[in-house]
């Protein structure tokens, strides 16, 4: 990861919002500890983590059980295009906007191009 790394994702934002521009672009970006989710049109992350429940599939008369695919130190970040559970509160990136995830854990939600806020 660059020591700049704040400046390099921003830079990625920007150069994101520029390629919607030109038509639908949502993108997820990983080096394999950092995940970058921008969204051009829907995006939407939940972040699961110990104590794992059961989770209920909108498209589908399923419950997935968690607990048995995972262990207690795990943090599970799932981005989709739209929510895919029932049963859970997903999270919305906006039109424009980036969010930020390292190993799991969301660090910066944009608020527009080039300009990200920590966490909290």
């Amino acid at each position: 990861t660059p020591s700049q790394w704040p400046a390099v994702f921003r830079y990625i934002g920007l150069l994101a919002s520029q390629l919607r521009k030109k038509g639908v672009f949502n993108m997820l970006l990983s080096d394999g500890r950092f995940v970058m989710a921008y969204c051009s049109t829907n995006l939407y992350w939940i972040t699961r983590r110990a104590p794992f429940g059961k989770a209920t599939l909108l498209d589908q008369d399923v419950e997935i059980d968690f607990q048995q695919q995972t262990t207690p130190n795990d943090v599970v970040t799932v981005i989709a295009t739209q929510p895919l559970t029932a049963n859970e509160t997903w999270h919305k990136i906006e039109p424009g906007e980036f969010a930020l995830f390292h190993f799991g854990e969301r660090l910066v939600l944009s608020e527009g191009v080039g300009v990200g806020r920590r966490a909290g």
